[in-house]
């Protein structure tokens, strides 16, 4: 993290991947890219507007002209959050009940953008406010701009790497605190206020916290419950704190007191699925090979079960990115994507399950997240 304080335009240089929107901008022949996700828009100009997420009429917007500085628009009522937080400096609102899209033309016409060649995030843009715009701008072309902005954020800088990074291994090092306090006959829920206690204890701004244990391993995205750990339990949890909206998308194991043989032998096929994995990262190869590989270690070991993915490009904000680790995505890899690799193993009910959070380098890769050793699974007394 960094010791100094940057200057708004610093943030902006340094968080942004300029040369890769820029390339992405003329492959396309674009003036100027709009974006409308929260993702994106948090991308370019450094504030989280979580309203975004939930009132869909009020959405911030981000004009990016191939020259000059960004736009940041949004609605009056988080117009003090955005000249506080965010890195750009031209800030424009609009009053939450008139038109998002008549603030966005204005500017647009205000840029000289309004007869332009505009790139969309078309992804997250509702088909009423596409028509408002092409109907308020009819001189412009409006194309869509989802790849340019795609890669500019798949192919991280180095200071996002270093928040993404301290993210995850901050929530494991808080993780691994919590549960040595926890012990058998603790609940599922009195070993998640821990692990939520000791990520506060960090600086976590918010949390993500999923624990199971016993038969309720074998259920995806579990929450916990009042049940209490056993003797011999399989316990698995999903984690991560938030700092600044940099998040942990953390997946670790461990065992209600010495593992078993079945259960350490089920704990190594997906340690070596996970490895195997971690090996085969480097820029050329296709992303589908990431998940081709531990499929056929797990198909190996009886486990067929189809998985929607293995893993994702890591993002600023909650959630996944692409690239998605899946069967059908060729997307390529190159130095500075960043991933969590997720495997997971079934087995007599119960599901094993792990992560590694990996950079690809120019000559293969390095894990960011090292500081938990993962041979052995953590033991609960």
């Amino acid at each position: 993290m960094e010791s100094v304080a940057l200057t708004k335009a610093e943030r902006l240089a340094a968080f942004v991947n300029w040369p890769v929107v820029h390339e992405g901008m003329d492959a396309l022949g674009l003036d100027a890219i709009v974006a409308f996700s929260a993702a994106a828009t948090y991308y370019f100009s450094g504030c989280f507007n979580e309203q975004q997420l939930y009132v869909r009429d009020r959405p911030s917007m981000v004009v990016v002209p191939r020259t000059g500085e960004p736009t940041y628009i949004v609605c009056n009522s988080e117009e003090p959050l955005a000249r506080a937080t965010a890195w750009v400096t031209d800030v424009r609102s609009y009053v939450s009940h008139f038109s998002p899209i008549e603030a966005l033309a204005n500017v647009l016409a205000e840029r000289g953008l309004d007869h332009a060649r505009l790139g969309l995030e078309t992804e997250f843009l509702p088909i009423a406010f596409y028509g408002e715009l092409a109907s308020r701008v009819p001189q412009a072309t409006l194309l869509e701009a989802d790849p340019a902005l795609q890669r500019a954020r798949w192919v991280k800088m180095p200071a996002e790497i270093e928040r993404i990074q301290h993210a995850v291994v901050t929530s494991d090092q808080a993780v691994h605190a919590a549960w040595q306090r926890c012990h058998v006959g603790d609940t599922e829920k009195q070993v998640q206020t821990r692990m939520i206690e000791e990520l506060a204890r960090r600086g976590a701004d918010r949390f993500l916290m999923r624990v199971a244990s016993g038969p309720d391993t074998g259920i995806s995205h579990h929450d916990p419950s009042e049940r209490q750990l056993a003797k011999s339990d399989v316990v698995t949890s999903v984690f991560g704190g938030w700092w600044d909206f940099y998040w942990g998308d953390n997946e670790r194991m461990g065992t209600v007191g010495p593992a078993t043989a079945e259960q350490r032998e089920r704990y190594g096929v997906v340690y070596e699925a996970l490895t195997k994995t971690i090996d085969a990262i480097k820029p050329g190869i296709e992303t589908r090979e990431l998940y081709t590989l531990p499929k056929a270690i797990f198909e190996q070991h009886g486990d067929t079960s189809r998985r929607p993915h293995m893993g994702h490009g890591m993002p600023r904000t909650r959630g996944h990115e692409d690239p998605m680790i899946q069967p059908h995505v060729r997307t390529v890899l190159e130095p500075n994507m960043v991933f969590v690799l997720e495997q997971s193993y079934r087995a007599a009910g119960e599901r094993y399950t792990l992560s590694r959070l990996v950079q690809v380098t120019p000559t293969g890769h390095q894990v960011l997240d090292d500081w938990w050793d993962l041979k052995e699974m953590f033991v609960f007394d």
